[in-house]
């Protein structure tokens, strides 16, 4: 007679681990993942044209902005082109108080581009195990990760983006 074997209990399943972005406060410092809504004037620019009307309009205004890419433009434009961008708007309007982003979608392989062409601020919408990784990546470039603020202006359609932007400032400021 064969002697039963007692049952092996089957070990419990491993609990998964909660992903909490920006749980150090190494990474808060940094980053600005989830939930932070910014404090200067967003504006969606599309081009060198845009990005140097509104600096123009955020420095008449003495105004702190944000101007960002359209959604996805890592896609469209890529890194690179946002990164001379940002040179050129450093060069020539040193004095305003701006931050420029470019908006990487949910593609976290376009954030590290950008990180690794200088970007500071990228903004990404994928799932929080990839955005976990990369604002430690973002740490590493000095750079943040950020959730795409929402926007007050998008400047499109604008016949005169510089107008646009300067009614938009002249009425953030009453």
């Amino acid at each position: 007679m064969k002697s039963k074997q007692p049952a092996r209990a089957k070990p419990a399943p491993a609990a998964r681990p909660k992903i909490v972005a920006a749980s150090t406060s190494r990474r808060v410092a940094t980053t600005t993942w989830r939930g932070e809504e910014p404090r200067r004037t967003v504006i969606v620019v599309h081009g060198w044209k845009h990005v140097s009307a509104a600096l123009q309009a955020a420095q008449g205004a003495k105004a702190a902005v944000m101007l960002i890419s359209p959604a996805g433009a890592s896609y469209t434009h890529g890194a690179a082109f946002w990164a001379a961008i940002v040179e050129r708007a450093q060069e020539l309007f040193a004095d305003v108080d701006a931050e420029i982003v470019l908006d990487c979608d949910g593609a976290p392989g376009h954030a590290m581009a950008a990180f690794r062409v200088g970007l500071k601020i990228v903004a990404f919408a994928g799932n929080a195990v990839a955005a976990t990784r990369l604002m430690d990546i973002a740490q590493r470039h000095d750079a943040r990760l950020i959730e795409r603020p929402q926007a007050l202006l998008d400047l499109i359609h604008s016949r005169d983006p510089l107008a646009a932007c300067q009614a938009l400032l002249a009425g953030r400021e009453s």
